[in-house]
């Protein structure tokens, strides 16, 4: 009878042994993954920032450029009549 127990304590600790490093296992993976979404986030964010600046610049500076067309094309009428 002794022996049966130490049979199924063996059985038992091996058990939660197998299932504290399945536990172990998992949790190192998710915190993997979670460290590859957060670079990925981050590089994500960064693109769209960019993409976004660059856009902004585009049509901020688009009214500028005509407006500098316009004055220069006034100037050069102006010139011409003289």
């Amino acid at each position: 009878m002794c022996l049966f127990r130490n049979l199924q304590q063996a059985r038992a600790e091996q058990e939660e042994e197998y299932i504290s490093n399945t536990l172990l296992k998992k949790i190192n993976t998710l915190k993997k993954e979670k460290e590859m979404l957060a670079v990925n986030y981050e590089h994500e964010e960064e693109f769209l920032t960019n993409d976004l600046t660059r856009k902004l610049n585009q049509v901020t500076t688009l009214p500028i450029v005509d407006s500098l067309l316009m004055v220069m094309s006034g100037s050069l009428q102006l010139a011409m009549a003289c």
